[in-house]
């Protein structure tokens, strides 16, 4: 079982990152529990989802200690992850490279596509390389 909290920024792609990861733990058998927090304002509100994957059922889907957090906000992550991918636009993407690296998961970039909205789609795609890779 994997637990982790991701928060960040509107406008940062949370959203996006925890729906992509959420559907893609679903498509290789895993049991998903996602929960979605974000603010109506588009630029100085927050972000958040909680997900929780596991093979066995989920009986609770509150998290109590996360197995990993993560906040796109954090100047040493920004920094981390702009390393490994130099765009900002796509850290959202880079973090969930590194966050499938984290859970020793091995995924196809056909498995990702499906889920990622065709705009920026090859740009998306090579963010999650690089995130995964380093």
């Amino acid at each position: 079982m994997a637990k982790l909290i991701i928060e960040g920024g509107a406008g940062q792609g949370i959203q996006l990152l925890g729906l992509v990861l959420a559907n893609v733990l679903n498509d290789i058998n895993y049991n998903i529990a996602l929960t979605r927090k974000y603010s109506a304002l588009m630029r100085s509100g927050k972000s958040s989802i909680s997900l929780i994957a596991s093979k066995e059922k989920i009986d609770n889907p509150l998290i109590e200690t996360a197995d990993f957090e993560y906040d796109l906000e954090d100047k040493k992550l920004q920094e981390e992850l702009l390393r490994k991918y130099n765009n900002p636009k796509v850290m959202n993407m880079t973090l969930l490279g590194q966050i499938f690296k984290q859970l020793n998961l091995e995924v196809g970039q056909e498995q990702i596509r499906k889920y990622l909205p065709n705009k920026f789609l090859e740009e998306n795609l090579q963010a999650i390389k690089k995130g995964y890779e380093l």
